[in-house]
């Protein structure tokens, strides 16, 4: 048991933990360093507090809603000119009129579809960002289970966790990112064409998006809740056992050497529980600016919609609308990857428990 005790003294002092920290994106590292946690060592945490917090999801939502603002200003100039023009259209011949409802189409996908464009790279970017946390954290916390004995529980979550990272990460790139600029050029392309009306399509799609996402990660949650059961159940007899036999068969000191082991299983759960908060709250401000800036941005195209409709101008509540379905379907595909890779951390905390 001398080197138990050397495994507690390893998992208070000796895990190197500054790959997890350093795989952080720097926009990631300044928030969590505004919010009182420097490092990912457990005890970094301590400086958290509520108001921090607070204000930092504020900063946050202050820096995300300035490209939304900038959109909101343009489109409304937009549509309130060509209002003003188009109630001169009775003096204006049918050709002119056209002319003016497309250079309105043209106007606003400028205004809307380049923010949009760099809305979906950053996309990409989170999305790879969180992957290489995930990646330098699973190791990690593979070996805190292997040390406090879930040795099913570990092999069960790194394996689960691992590919989570690896296909999400491959998803996004080959998938993911055409999909959504797919949508993009079709919703330009029926909002600023007189003939082509890709509204319904651009539904369907959005839809089967959202359920797709909403199916992997149902199917994510449940394979990775399967194999904790399985694996928790090992574990807990496996551990019940050893220490059993410990206390049974050595003798004299044989309950205190298994009183040990229970203390330094608890020693690395609290390491381990130090970890997976550090993990969330790493991902939650990795995600979140990017998805106050979507709900800013569809806010923003919902206004325009309803002040195009309000106008009576069809060709811009058309675009504007396709523009909001986009938007939609990058906020579901945002919200659940970070959810799978959040659950994922979330669920270390049942993996051989505080034993």
């Amino acid at each position: 048991m001398l080197s138990g005790g050397m495994t507690v003294h390893a998992a208070e002092k000796d895990y190197d933990l500054t790959g997890v920290y350093d795989s952080l994106s720097e926009e990631a590292k300044r928030h969590m360093l505004s919010i009182g946690a420097d490092s990912a060592q457990p005890d970094a945490l301590s400086a958290l507090s509520f108001d921090g917090v607070m204000n930092e999801i504020a900063s946050m939502a202050q820096e995300s809603a300035q490209s939304p603002l900038r959109g909101l200003i343009s489109v409304t100039a937009m549509l309130l000119l060509c209002s003003m023009l188009t109630a001169y259209r009775g003096a204006l011949n049918a050709d002119t009129g056209s002319a003016l409802e497309l250079v309105l189409s043209i106007c606003l996908s400028a205004a809307v579809a380049l923010p949009a464009s760099g809305v979906i790279t950053s996309i990409g970017e989170v999305i790879a960002n969180s992957s290489r946390l995930m990646l330098a954290y699973v190791p990690v916390m593979a070996l805190l289970l292997t040390s406090s004995g879930s040795l099913s529980g570990s092999a069960a979550y790194y394996a689960a966790v691992l590919g989570a990272g690896e296909g999400v990460a491959q998803l996004s790139s080959g998938v993911i990112l055409p999909l959504l600029r797919m949508l993009l050029g079709m919703s330009i392309a029926s909002g600023a064409a007189n003939g082509v009306n890709l509204g319904g399509f651009i539904a369907s799609v959005s839809k089967a998006a959202k359920w797709l996402t909403a199916f992997m990660m149902a199917i994510f949650t449940a394979v990775l809740g399967l194999k904790q059961v399985v694996a928790g159940s090992l574990d807990s007899v496996t551990g019940k056992a050893a220490r059993f036999a410990v206390s049974s068969f050595v003798p004299v000191v044989g309950s205190a050497l298994s009183e040990a082991l229970r203390t330094m299983q608890s020693s690395l759960a609290v390491l381990k529980s130090g970890i997976g908060v550090f993990v969330i709250l790493a991902l939650a401000v990795t995600f979140l600016p990017l998805v106050l800036r979507i709900l800013l941005w569809q806010l923003t195209l919902w206004v325009g919609k309803s002040m195009s409709e309000a106008l009576n101008l069809s060709h811009g509540a058309k675009l504007l609308g396709s523009m909001a379905d986009v938007f939609s379907v990058m906020l579901a595909v945002l919200l659940s990857i970070s959810a799978v890779f959040i659950i994922a951390t979330a669920a270390v905390f049942t993996i051989g428990g505080a034993s």
